[in-house]
Formats: structure tokens, sequence, C-alpha cells
């Protein structure tokens, strides 16, 4: 009996597709994780510390240039079409209380999923800038 090559492919294409795509529940709980883990900075100190290590985390992990580097705005160029790397932006936010709030976006321009993940992108700028401040010991 002959098989198609559409029959023997398909199958094949499409398991790679439900394997390659997570199933979202860990994917879920980071994006909640990340929405409290968000840095924030009330001192010149510390804001420079979280603003260095912000500036210093793009580098190290994305493979984009800057496009925009001031005191309240970080952002690379954008990916090339198609491609799952990353681009980002990150902003200081002043609060109404006075205190900041650095917060990362990272993003792709594939129809994929970006690689690494966005939500776990972000997950590790969050650690790594408030990783930057030691925060002071418990009384």
């Amino acid at each position: 009996m002959k098989s198609s090559w559409l029959t023997l492919t398909l199958p094949l294409t499409l398991g790679g597709c439900v394997l390659y795509y997570p199933t979202g529940a860990l994917e879920a709980q980071t994006a909640i994780d990340n929405v409290a883990t968000v840095p924030t900075c009330s001192s010149q100190p510390e804001c420079d510390a979280k603003w260095t290590a912000a500036k210093q985390w793009i580098i190290a992990r994305i493979d984009r240039p800057f496009i925009d580097s001031r005191v309240d705005h970080l952002e690379t160029e954008a990916p090339f079409p198609g491609s799952r790397s990353l681009a980002a932006r990150v902003e200081k936010v002043r609060m109404p209380d006075g205190s900041f709030r650095i917060i990362a976006t990272v993003w792709c321009s594939s129809p994929l999923q970006c690689a690494p993940l966005e939500v776990h992108s972000i997950a590790n700028f969050n650690h790594d800038v408030n990783e930057a401040w030691p925060e002071s010991p418990l009384k």
C-alpha cells in the first residue's frame, strides 16, 4: 500500500508543533509573578544601581543595538522580520508616592514563539535588576 507524502509528513509536522508549544500553566504563573516582582526604587542611589543593572541586562541578553538610551528610557532596535530573537524596551515610571517602577517589555517579530519566551525573559530581568540593590536586613 502506497502512502502519500502528505500522510507521512503531516503528523510529523503537527507533532513538532505540539511538542514545541508549552502547556501554558508555567508561563501563566510566571506572568502573574512578574507583576509582583517589577523592580522598584525609592532613592537616587538605589535607582541608579537598578537602572545600571537594567542596561547591563539588555547588553548581556538582547542581541540588538540601542536606539534610545536616556535616564528614564532604554530601547533596542526592533528584531528582524520573522526573527525569534528579542528586542527590549525599559522605562522608569514615577509612581504617585515618588518612587519609581522599572518596567521591561520584550518582543520578537516571529509568528511563532520568541526565543527565549518573553515571560521568562521578563522574570529574569526582574530578578537581575532587583538583585542589584540588596534589601535592608529584617529587624
